[in-house]
């Protein structure tokens, strides 16, 4: 059986996604059992992240329907995608985030004499926080 024959490439999807749900769970315990251990928790890690790709990469998740229909919904989905001045925002956001950093690491440096910064720093970090996990999710 050859990789190149249809009944070759279904196994191979099968393959790929059995060996990413497995190393899945294989993460997951490897967390769980490396409570205090940083190298095993690090491990673990890597293990999901590297079990997540492959699953994602078998394509199973991805239903007939949605591959017959790619090619007539391309335009749709650049008309998706984020446009120039949503990453500007983004960028500037992340820019924000340093400003209130340096204020927050100045006024650390004094003492904590004013609460205004701590307040700044929180506020940037989770307005880009959610800025950005929104342009991340018009990507995917």
């Amino acid at each position: 059986m050859s990789l190149a024959s249809p009944v070759g490439r279904r196994v191979l999807r099968y393959c790929l996604f059995c060996i990413g749900v497995i190393l899945l769970a294989a993460g997951g315990v490897l967390l769980y059992v490396g409570g205090s251990r940083f190298e095993i928790r690090a491990l673990g890690l890597f293990a999901c992240m590297l079990g997540v790709y492959l699953m994602r990469k078998s394509g199973l998740s991805v239903s007939r329907m949605r591959r017959v229909g790619d090619e007539q919904m391309s335009a749709d989905i650049q008309s998706q995608r984020p446009s120039a001045q949503m990453w500007l925002i983004g960028v500037g956001l992340i820019g924000l985030v340093g400003v209130a950093y340096a204020l927050l690491y100045k006024d650390a440096v004094g003492g904590y004499q004013d609460v205004v910064p701590v307040y700044l720093f929180t506020g940037s970090i989770l307005a880009a926080a959610g800025f950005w996990g929104y342009l991340i999710a018009k990507i995917l």
